[in-house]
């Protein structure tokens, strides 16, 4: 996989709309987590699609072409990948955003009713940068279609064919022009043969050894990430804030299935391969150095928090598996205590030395929220389709594997040597990052118990058997299986999981399975190596189990004492939004008042204000009140000082817009009065 960048230049306002909107503007334009203007790379990529589809079916070049860069449009599972993955388009300019105000006219020329419209646009000449990640040989035809593709882009976002969204695409290092790249392509895809991708199997074998290594997992995420928790095709897709174990084994099976197929198929068959859940353990900050916590494990059932706390104290928290609380204890400062969801982080205090939890509820983490439509084949009757997407915002994850340790070597030299991998659904435009693998020297912190007792935390499903006995009573028999010693008590939720698998083509059967957050809690403290060997040989699973990324357990890091927070408040409007948006509170109680001026008396007003400044406008509205006549002045009258008022206040770009609502409003009112 290669690594591209590419800018996007804007010709003409671009209005590439979310379909969310706020009390002010009509649609939003998409912005990341950093309150930046985007493209999303799911819309450049149907735009790429949409570009190489019309000059394939110009040229008459085989449509399987179109696929094999861009993958199958199917509603059902397919074994047909994407050539390219897209990162989102971003720009940092803060001058990016501008406010367009319509409103449709009748068939009598005048505003039609409640028709009046905002929309959130991008400003001409905004430059876009992205990134492109494409597994074509450079300089096969899928290379050259995807530049093509690119390159033939000439509007983004939506009113194209109002000549908004104009604009140029130029990829870096990229000398040739659309019409050299399609001369290229014109004369290869004579000779064009198909590319056969590899599955996970390979005729040669490869024996690995039986010494085991743990290694640890770190996901930085470069754009948002959706893994559902439960397999749904309806149109509104949301994450759990996990990147399940069966998606670490899977992504990292196919990643080095493309580079050594025989080592990807030792390790799918190896016993004791398998993968922890990846829990998000840190939030990104520009110019802020990471603090990655020693351990990341999913809060137990048996962890509260107070509920109506502002700030919380050492008291705010109890955990029962850790220290039993009486029932008329089960709030503090008046608060009752309540299950919570989220993450235990485990730090080590660079002053004391001592470890420190810390609970990062669920609630508290940030969300990237998308709407987006599909346009389908035509086998499809080119319906369009309407999605939401709630996805995590980019973190930093980490998570554990086990492998053999004569595989070591190869599994970094290969994951080290891509740019990025993509994690979750829809993988060509959501979930890309890098990911890092380094072996653990001797136990990982997660594994290690710190208290007089071991306390385990289930991370991922345990399947039980579809019986009539209490979940409670079906896991402690699964937990006295293991041998590790006497229980004192379990705590335990079930449920009916689906899996999916793509190699299947499909959902894998229901199993009922032990929910992650169960807890086992043992009478005496069990031996770190004797529990290190037991997570590690993973004997108490079956193979299925194995590959579904079942059994993971880790060990309790203790009751949290404070919660684990960034300032979640979004970076600061731009200035010139602040404005704008006060501008048009202020002509929206100007548009309420019995008399106003003509539209073209208030267009005269913003003319001034385009050409002159906002002090000519002034004078121009003080000339109404001493040189004309009273008919013309009373018209002016009610309104007067607010407009003065704002002209003194409001810069000269956030006036003229100001003035333009009000112009529209007002021939809106006019409208409706005849």
């Amino acid at each position: 996989m290669k690594e591209y960048s590419y800018s996007l230049l804007l010709l003409s306002d671009a209005e590439p709309g979310t379909g969310f909107g706020s009390e002010l503007v009509n649609d939003l334009i998409p912005r990341d987590e950093n309150n930046n203007a985007v493209l999303p790379a799911s819309h450049v990529k149907g735009l790429m699609r949409a570009s190489l589809t019309e000059v394939s079916l110009a040229r008459n070049w085989p449509v399987r072409l179109v696929e094999s860069v861009f993958g199958k449009i199917d509603h059902k599972l397919s074994n047909e990948h994407s050539a390219l993955s897209l990162a989102n388009a971003a720009t940092d300019s803060r001058k990016a955003s501008r406010f367009i105000v319509r409103t449709a006219v009748g068939e009598n020329g005048v505003a039609s009713d409640k028709s009046l419209r905002t929309t959130e646009a991008i400003s001409a000449t905004t430059v876009f940068k992205g990134k492109l990640f494409s597994r074509a040989r450079p300089g096969s035809v899928e290379d050259l279609a995807w530049r093509l593709a690119l390159s033939c882009i000439s509007a983004v976002g939506g009113n194209r064919n109002r000549g908004a969204g104009r604009c140029v695409v130029k990829i870096d290092g990229e000398p040739r022009r659309p019409g050299q790249l399609l001369k290229e392509l014109d004369t290869k895809i004579g000779t064009w043969n198909e590319p056969k991708r590899n599955a996970v199997s390979s005729t040669s074998k490869r024996v690995l050894g039986s010494q085991l290594v743990v290694m640890r997992l770190t996901y930085r995420a470069s754009t948002p990430i959706c893994c559902p928790e439960i397999p749904d095709r309806s149109n509104v897709i949301s994450t759990g804030f996990t990147i399940p174990a069966s998606a670490v084994q899977g992504a990292l099976l196919t990643y080095i299935n493309e580079v050594d197929p025989a080592l990807a198929t030792a390790l799918f068959e190896y016993a004791q391969f398998r993968a922890w859940p990846m829990q998000p353990c840190w939030q990104p900050r520009p110019n802020e150095p990471e603090a990655i916590p020693a351990a990341a494990i999913r809060v137990s059932l048996t962890h509260k928090a107070a509920k109506y706390s502002v700030k919380y104290g050492v008291d705010d928290f109890h955990d029962e598996a850790i220290k039993p609380r009486a029932s008329n204890q089960d709030r503090t400062r008046g608060a009752p205590l309540k299950a919570t969801d989220g993450v235990l982080l485990s730090y080590v205090d660079g002053q004391t030395n001592q470890s420190v939890v810390k609970l990062w509820r669920a609630s508290d983490m940030p969300l990237v929220i998308t709407s987006h439509g599909v346009h389908e084949d035509a086998s499809s009757n080119r319906t369009r389709n309407l999605f939401t997407v709630v996805a995590m915002a980019p973190l930093v994850w980490q998570g554990h594997i086990v492998v053999p340790k004569d595989a070591v070597d190869d599994i970094q030299r290969i994951m080290t040597d891509l740019p990025q991998v993509s994690i979750g659904k829809s993988r060509t435009v959501r979930g890309l990052g890098t990911l890092s693998l380094d072996v653990v020297q001797g136990i990982p912190e997660a594994w290690k118990t710190k208290k007089d007792n071991t306390v385990l935390v289930v991370q991922s499903p345990i399947q039980i058997p579809a019986t009539w006995l209490s979940v409670q009573k079906e896991f402690r028999k699964v937990a006295e299986s293991w041998q590790l010693g006497e229980i004192r008590e379990v705590w335990a939720s079930s449920g009916i999981l689906f899996g999916w698998n793509r190699l299947k083509n499909g959902l894998q059967q229901a199993q009922r399975v032990i929910l992650p957050g169960a807890v086992v809690q043992f009478n005496c403290k069990v031996d770190d190596k004797i529990l290190y060997e037991f997570l590690t040989q993973a004997d108490y699973l079956q193979s299925d189990e194995r590959q579904r990324g079942y059994g993971a357990m880790s060990v309790h890091p203790g009751q949290a004492t404070e919660l684990f927070e960034f300032d979640s408040t979004p970076p600061p409007m731009p200035k010139s939004s602040q404005n704008y948006a006060e501008g048009i509170k202020r002509v929206q109680r100007i548009a309420r008042l019995n008399i106003l001026p003509s539209v073209s008396q208030i267009r005269r007003i913003k003319d001034l204000v385009d050409t002159d400044g906002p002090q000519r406008a002034i004078d121009f509205l003080k000339r109404q009140m001493t040189e004309r006549t009273a008919r013309i002045w009373s018209d002016w009258e009610d309104c007067y000082e607010e407009i003065v008022d704002l002209a003194q206040k409001l810069p000269t770009e956030s006036l003229s817009r100001a003035l333009e609502v009000l112009a529209d409003l007002t021939l809106a009112k006019q409208g409706d009065s005849q």
